[in-house]
C-alpha cells in the first residue's frame, strides 16, 4: 500500500456533511431576517467554520457569537439533510483494513461525530478518534497528529493525514507526514497537494499503490 497508516478528516472528507453545514448557517442568517446564496456559504465555509460565521456577521453588522451560537443549535440538532459517507468511503477504508492498514479520525467536531459515524456504522474502523472534545489547538496545528504518532508508535514516513482542506493538509505537513487532499469539487486548484483525488474510487486506487 502507498501509507500503512490513515488519519482522516471527518467533514468533507468521509462524510459529505457540507450540505447540511451550509443549511444550518443560512437557516442562522434567516433568523436574523437574511437570506444568503448557497454558493458563498459555502465557500466560505471550506475555509474554516468559525471564519463564515465572522464572515457573514460582518458582512451583515451581527454580533459573531450571536450568530455562532443560532448556528450551533441547528447543526447540532437532528440534521434535516441526510448526513452520509460520501460514495465508495467504505469501500476505501475496508481495503486499507483488510491489507493492514490502520485507520485514524481528527476532526474539529464535537461529540456529534459519534452520532454520525454510528448512524452509519462507520465508528468501529478507527483505531483513535480525536475531536475537538479532546482540547488539541485547532489545525494546522500538529499537536493532535503528533500525539496520535507518539501514542501508537507509528512511523511518519508511513503514515499519511487525509483532508479536503489545506488546513488539514498543512497540520500534517507540521506533523512530518505527508497529505492526501480529497477535492471533489475542485475548490483548491491551485494547493501545492502531492496526491490530489475527486472520488473515493480515485482514493480507494491511490492508497493500494506501491511507493
Amino acid at each position: 500500500m502507498l501509507y500503512q497508516n490513515y488519519i482522516w478528516d471527518f467533514d468533507g472528507t468521509l462524510f459529505n456533511t457540507y450540505p447540511h453545514i451550509a443549511y444550518s448557517l443560512l437557516e442562522a442568517l434567516k433568523e436574523f431576517g437574511i437570506r444568503e446564496e448557497t454558493e458563498p456559504v459555502m465557500r466560505e465555509l471550506k475555509k474554516n467554520v468559525g471564519a463564515a460565521n465572522q464572515y457573514f456577521a460582518e458582512k451583515y453588522g451581527l454580533k459573531t457569537a450571536e450568530l455562532r451560537s443560532r448556528y450551533d443549535k441547528i447543526e447540532n440538532a437532528e440534521p434535516v439533510l441526510p448526513v452520509c459517507p460520501y460514495p465508495g468511503a467504505r469501500e476505501c477504508v475496508e481495503a486499507i483494513k483488510s491489507n493492514g492498514g490502520k485507520h485514524f479520525l481528527y476532526t474539529h467536531r464535537n461529540g456529534t461525530v459519534y452520532r454520525f459515524l454510528r448512524k452509519a456504522d462507520f465508528e468501529n474502523y478507527f483505531t483513535r478518534k480525536i475531536t475537538a472534545l479532546d482540547g488539541f489547538p485547532p489545525k494546522p496545528a500538529p499537536d493532535a497528529i503528533l500525539h496520535i504518532l507518539e501514542t501508537y508508535g507509528l512511523e511518519t514516513d508511513e503514515t499519511v493525514m487525509v483532508g479536503d482542506r489545506p488546513i488539514d493538509l498543512d497540520a500534517g505537513k507540521n506533523a512530518g507526514i505527508a497529505g492526501i487532499l480529497f477535492d471533489p469539487e475542485g475548490f483548491y486548484p491551485d494547493y501545492p497537494a502531492v496526491y490530489r483525488v475527486q472520488s473515493m474510487e480515485e482514493l480507494k486506487a491511490l492508497c493500494m499503490e506501491k511507493k
